[in-house]
């Protein structure tokens, strides 16, 4: 008969306890997981409306025209445009075509208090002029009724976007 006393591995009874460990530790850590990379969709949302309003600001200064994003908060969605004029443009164009939309968990909503979700087909912007001022508003990313993130421009004069 062959002798066991001197063989190496695990028993049975070792490998239930770390198997239910590694268990445990998946339950505890999957709705972190999930809770980040929908954090890192909002986030990527605001930090590409934030990259779009810092675009329409170079854009205004470097082209001599009015530039703005507008947004319809009940689609979220938001586009570029670029004046036919220095001031008071009359004429909007898109500068990249068609709308950016935001990815299907966010939702959009205007001011900084996230308490203005406007009608289908009207529209908000925020216009940058050619000496790099702009009008003040925020845009908010929201899971539901939740701000997540609020971008856009509090200082007018300055025309500087931010990300709260």
């Amino acid at each position: 008969m062959i002798q066991l006393r001197n063989a190496k591995g695990f028993t049975m009874l070792e490998l239930l306890v770390v198997v239910g460990i590694a268990a445990i530790l998946a339950a505890i850590s999957a709705p972190i997981l999930l809770d980040m990379r929908e954090s890192a969709a909002f986030r990527d949302a605001s930090m590409n409306v934030a990259s779009t309003l810092r675009d329409a600001r170079s854009r205004a200064v470097s082209q001599n025209l009015e530039h703005r994003v507008a947004f319809e908060t009940a689609l979220s969605r938001y586009r570029l445009e670029r004046g036919d004029s220095s001031s008071n443009s009359g004429v909007w164009t898109p500068v990249l075509a068609g709308w950016r939309n935001f990815p299907p968990e966010a939702s959009m909503a205007a001011t900084l208090a996230c308490d203005q979700v406007d009608a289908p087909g009207v529209q908000r912007w925020i216009q940058f002029n050619p000496n790099g001022s702009a009008n003040s508003l925020f845009i908010c990313v929201m899971d539901g009724a939740n701000s997540r993130f609020n971008v856009g421009v509090g200082n007018a004069p300055t025309g500087r976007v931010e990300i709260r």
